[in-house]
């Protein structure tokens, strides 16, 4: 099984440029690399992810998709003055060094793995070409300058990423021949669906106590509905799967895929779920 191949961190050794000394946030400068490329394949997706800087001025930039062939998540980690004190929430751009500006949503989270903070900024699959393709990344948020980054060998790491991702929808059951026809993968639209247990909720102790982190399977038509959803990764609990699966065939909406020829075709999509912390970027009825 190729997936087994990323069960250990696949390090791609790329040049690294070092910046001497300590590099604050705030310099029009790019963040040159200080580590290398590495991917880190998990049960429910694979991350992209690389320091940039050092000392105070250093930042863990990764790019994680939100489900296989899906949306992607630009996340950085910093402890620099930068980050203190910014929204919550707001408007970010993600500007390469040639093409269009890419705009964008962000949301800021405090204290995350050491770091003082965490800003999460979403992105859509169309901006990842972009990304891979820069030879400098420039970030906004609120349209204020945040940092700036020389991501040396993107391109390389985003197709290890995705080859990443390939192995894992194998591995879900994805159907290869079926994936192989489709040129443009289904996309959900809109906002995510909330899988957050209330305190009083009888799953609740069986979600704390067991694996609760489930993939599942999901069959989406050409009008973007869900026909059928099944657990890929399954956390051992039969009823909080069935629930998930009423949640996702109810109020799950895509864009349809595309095949060769531009035109919508059913086709299967992967959805992480998290029961406790709604995590996953998938579209609800209006």
């Amino acid at each position: 099984m190729k997936a087994l191949r990323y069960l250990a961190l696949v390090t791609l050794l790329l040049s690294l440029a070092w910046v001497p000394g300590a590099l604050a946030m705030q310099q029009a400068e790019p963040l040159a690399p200080s580590s290398q490329w590495r991917i880190d394949y998990q049960p429910a997706g694979c991350a992209l992810s690389r320091h940039f800087g050092i000392g105070n001025g250093l930042a863990v930039v990764t790019v994680r998709p939100t489900t296989v062939f899906g949306p992607v998540d630009l996340v950085i980690n910093s402890s620099a003055q930068w980050a203190r004190g910014d929204r919550i929430q707001g408007r970010a751009r993600v500007i390469p060094a040639s093409g269009a500006p890419i705009a964008a949503l962000y949301s800021n989270f405090e204290r995350i793995a050491g770091m003082d903070r965490t800003v999460d900024i979403h992105l859509s699959r169309a901006d990842v070409p972009a990304l891979a393709t820069a030879g400098t990344i420039a970030v906004e948020l609120n349209g204020k300058h945040a940092l700036s980054i020389a991501p040396t060998g993107a391109a390389a790491a985003i197709k290890a990423l995705e080859a990443c991702e390939r192995d894992l929808a194998k591995t879900w059951g994805f159907d290869a021949e079926r994936l192989a026809a489709v040129t443009v993968p289904a996309q959900p639209t809109g906002a995510p669906i909330d899988f957050r247990l209330e305190p009083s909720d009888p799953d609740l102790r069986a979600a704390a106590v067991n694996k609760t982190v489930m993939v599942a399977l999901l069959e989406v038509g050409v009008d973007g509905r869900i026909t059928d959803c099944r657990m890929a990764v399954s956390a051992k609990i039969p009823r909080l799967e069935a629930r998930a699966c009423r949640l996702i065939v109810a109020r799950a909406r895509y864009a349809p895929a595309r095949g060769p020829d531009g035109s919508p075709v059913a086709s299967q999509a992967a959805l992480p779920v998290e029961w406790g912390i709604p995590i996953t970027r998938i579209s609800t009825t209006p």
